[in-house]
């Protein structure tokens, strides 16, 4: 790949770094408002400490998307650092998220609603699923054998649609619920579609890398089209969120609870940007050299 085309590609993707920082900014005003409403509401401890740890989550991701933008402005060994850096800042928040999920699972009562079960179990193994792949991206950084860590990541996208099924029939027993459900249905097609994303882009890791100035527009070209997907995967989620915020006050919870749900509509939309973002970047590095 010439200067001119990586150049142009790390532009990109170090543009979609600082979106993701601004979805994560997002996030974490959506989690401190829904904290504020477990901390005034009378719900168990156990909720809190999970409010509480959800919010904790979103500062290493932070952290991890401004290392990320370093990491796409430097060059050679100084980017690999900092993508080491990001990779396992970003596995500690998706690991302190995977605890969350546990205390969550942990705290279902005697008798739940059909399928919240299966929903909260869903949750776990997709914040467990983030964070291994993070963890083996981060390992993998240098040689480029991304492959296991992209399925592993597709794997916690396929559970996080799964739970957002299985929550469906956990609602279902509410009054008004339609809206709501919808909105978690939609969530879940968005979800299993960036996970066959990321099962898509994982194969084009499946050769080794060839040496140092190697040129790959083949590999280039089905990231393009494996990131496009992911970036409209995200799209839909968000548009699934959107749905979800207009049916939350039909469900009896407070207009904050509403708030907080556009907010991570919004955020999702932020990161479908983001990744369509860096789809330009791939398209960019696949073009033929002139």
């Amino acid at each position: 790949m010439s200067p001119a085309d990586r150049s142009v590609r790390d532009k990109r993707v170090a543009g979609a770094m600082a979106l993701l920082f601004g979805a994560g900014v997002l996030r974490l005003i959506a989690d401190s408002i829904r904290l504020t409403d477990l901390i005034e509401s009378r719900v168990s401890e156990a909720d809190r400490v999970v409010g509480w740890l959800d919010l904790i989550s979103n500062l290493p991701l932070l952290g991890a998307a401004a290392f990320g933008i370093f990491a796409f402005l430097a060059a050679g060994r100084e980017r690999a650092c900092w993508l080491r850096r990001a990779l396992l800042l970003a596995t500690l928040g998706f690991a302190v998220g995977f605890i969350a999920s546990v205390l969550n699972y942990g705290a279902i009562g005697s008798s739940p609603p059909e399928g919240m079960n299966l929903a909260l179990l869903a949750a776990c193994a997709a914040s467990f699923a983030f964070a291994a792949g993070s963890f083996l991206a981060a390992g993998a950084i240098g040689d480029g054998s991304l492959r296991w860590p992209g399925q592993v990541l597709g794997i916690g996208q396929l559970c996080v649609g799964l739970s957002s099924w299985a929550f469906t029939l956990a609602y279902s027993s509410y009054p008004h619920h339609d809206a709501f459900a919808r909105g978690l249905v939609v969530e879940g097609f968005g979800a299993v579609a960036a996970g066959l994303a990321l099962f898509y882009a994982a194969a084009a890791f499946k050769d080794p890398i060839p040496g140092a100035g190697g040129r790959l527009p083949g590999r280039e070209r089905r990231l393009f089209f494996a990131v496009s997907a992911l970036g409209l995967s995200f799209l839909v989620i968000g548009v699934g969120e959107a749905q979800r915020a207009a049916g939350t006050t039909a469900l009896g919870y407070a207009e904050s609870g509403a708030v907080a749900a556009w907010i991570f509509a919004l955020a999702l939309v932020v990161e479908a940007a983001a990744f369509l973002c860096v789809a330009l970047g791939f398209r960019a590095a696949a073009e033929p050299l002139g």
